[in-house]
């Protein structure tokens, strides 16, 4: 079945949904820079921090797991970018600022593993 799971979209950027990175320069001097530098910590304005996204996905992860651990279920997750590199961060247990850095061409695909005791990364930036 198809489900479309409202937990996992992209970070909700609030006031800078639209915009085009020359306007956010020129609309937040200093919050966009730092925010491109490396973006824990900070929140758009009437947006979302990454700590709040990535506690949003790792709450959906801990129930998807524990809804299939006993089963042999192949899911596929389709995503934005900043849904799947918090994601791998989670599996990693690693920094978001970290992921950032990790190539992700449009509609390449990342295998995540999972047992009872743990879940692993078996291959990242496949392109189909």
């Amino acid at each position: 079945p198809l489900l479309v799971e409202d937990a996992i979209v992209e970070l909700a950027y609030g006031d800078w949904e639209g915009k085009t990175p020359d306007e956010l320069m020129q609309q937040y001097p200093d919050l966009f820079p730092r925010w491109r530098a490396n973006p824990e910590g900070l929140r758009p304005p009437n947006g979302e921090s990454p700590e709040e996204m990535r506690a949003r996905i790792r709450g959906w992860w801990r129930r998807f797991c524990a809804e299939h651990q006993d089963t042999d279920t192949h899911a596929l997750i389709v995503a934005h970018s900043g849904t799947i590199r918090m994601l791998i961060a989670e599996v990693l247990n690693a920094g978001f600022a970290t992921t950032r850095r990790i190539a992700m061409p449009y509609a390449c695909w990342s295998r995540i593993g999972v047992d009872r005791h743990a879940a692993w990364l078996e291959f990242h930036n496949r392109e189909p």
